[in-house]
């Protein structure tokens, strides 16, 4: 792997996290006017997640001390599609850039090859790219170097998500009504985040792509960005149907990280009324604006349902993969 001249490679440790929020609110500034979702807090629960190795999986570039490409190898057992964040400086000259790519992508295939010595050789496995974009389809305002170039390498675009935002400061605050039978809990009460872990394992279980463990579901959920006051689960007499978490990210913005439903509860209300919730708890808390991701193709129709509560895409970001080779 050849290195442009006066690079050097490493892996990233907590004490870089200030020049990853550096470099990653450089390149959303100059595509979208916005902060980049890569804030401290976020990474600080990246940096603690159960299936780190910190030996290979945050793989990062250096002209001299200063940080100019990183990516993380962010997946979870089986590892069928594996794709992960990255963010390369818009100043490099295209060759630069291009080298810089290669040269993470060779170290994100080497950690996800190590992760499957003992996997199923019978199972398709794909290594992907989140790639920063305005449009979805083509790239043609957003990172287009990074996009032309996976191209290029025989890369497919996988799919689209969307981060979408409302603004609160304003906003008239809402009577919210549970659905009949369903009672509320926030994760200040004792076993609502146990509960929450049960709702999500099962929630995203038909969700494509490898989902989280429970484990990790756990890390999340009970990080300290956390805000436990904005975070619930709904119970009917069956038990626990609906979760949704929220956190503090910084900039002024909440972020609703996750909401899940069981099968059994969808169709009640369970999600509109807990997002109605989660919007007027974090206005009161002072936070200007929410935001969350969604998967542009969801099959259970997230995307219009976030879209009829008022939120809009701001962001969008694609996912180009390729066979991963053993």
């Amino acid at each position: 792997m050849a290195l442009p001249t006066g690079m050097t490679l490493r892996q990233l440790t907590p004490d870089d996290i200030p020049a990853v929020v550096a470099l990653g609110d450089a390149i959303w500034s100059t595509l979208y006017d916005l902060p980049s979702y890569l804030t401290a807090e976020f990474l600080a629960v990246q940096f603690t997640r159960p299936q780190l190795d910190p030996e290979r999986d945050q793989p990062a570039l250096f002209a001299a001390d200063r940080l100019v490409g990183w990516a993380a190898l962010a997946a979870s057992p089986p590892m069928t599609e594996i794709v992960c964040p990255i963010g390369v400086d818009l100043a490099l000259a295209p060759g630069e850039r291009a080298a810089c790519i290669d040269a993470l992508v060779e170290e994100l295939a080497s950690a996800a090859r190590a992760r499957l010595t003992d996997a199923d050789p019978g199972v398709r496995r794909m290594l992907g790219l989140f790639i920063p974009t305005r449009d979805s389809g083509m790239c043609e305002h957003g990172d287009s170097g990074m996009c032309e170039h996976v191209r290029g390498l025989g890369w497919t675009l996988l799919r689209t998500y969307y981060e979408m935002a409302i603004t609160l400061t304003g906003r008239p605050e809402q009577e919210v009504e549970l659905p009949a039978g369903m009672t509320l809990r926030t994760f200040a009460d004792p076993g609502a985040l146990e509960s929450s872990i049960d709702v999500m394992v099962e929630a995203f279980d038909d969700h494509h792509g490898d989902t989280p463990s429970p484990e990790e579901w756990h890390h999340m959920l009970s990080a300290e960005v956390v805000l436990p006051g904005a975070s619930y689960v709904l119970d009917d007499q069956q038990g626990s149907v609906a979760s949704l978490v929220c956190s503090a990210l910084g900039d002024g913005e909440g972020y609703v990280g996750s909401i899940g439903v069981r099968r059994r509860g969808r169709g009640r209300g369970a999600a509109s009324a807990l997002l109605r919730r989660a919007f007027d708890d974090l206005a009161a808390a002072g936070f200007a604006t929410a935001k969350l991701d969604v998967d542009a193709e969801n099959t259970t129709g997230a995307l219009g349902f976030y879209e009829r509560a008022g939120m809009s895409v701001r962001v969008a970001q694609e996912a180009w993969g390729a066979p991963l080779a053993r």
